[in-house]
């Protein structure tokens, strides 16, 4: 008989986060050309697959790039995806990513019991 495997609360790693944003950061801004303008496209093979990246917009402190995944002849909707660099923190965070649907938020009951929990705590 299969058991349930017992709920545990929801926790974000706030460290493992910012490593991944460093990471991204890191492997992105590689791609990129050392002074981008606004327009600079840049396409890359991986895998016999095709990717574009575009600079949509160029501030003091970041940067933002659209990814995509480019086709000569697609067969299906291919994922594109709006990332932030910032250079000042030196991490990158996906704004918008097609096709795929955001994480569902935490219910206004589970918000009340967090706060409840927090104001006995301090």
């Amino acid at each position: 008989m299969a058991e349930v495997a017992p709920k545990r609360p929801y926790h974000v790693d706030l460290a493992e986060l910012m490593r991944t944003y460093e990471t991204n950061y890191a492997k992105l801004n590689a791609l990129l050309p050392n002074a981008p303008t606004v327009g600079d496209v840049r396409c890359y093979q991986a895998a016999s697959m095709s990717y574009q990246i575009e600079v949509g917009e160029v501030t003091k402190y970041t940067t933002l790039v659209d990814i995509c995944q480019s086709d000569k002849i697609p067969v299906f909707p291919l994922p594109k995806m709006s990332v932030r660099l910032y250079h000042d923190a030196r991490v990158a965070e996906v704004l918008t990513c097609a096709h795929l649907k955001r994480i569902k938020r935490a219910t206004s009951t589970q918000m009340i019991r967090w706060y409840r929990r927090m104001k006995k705590h301090s």
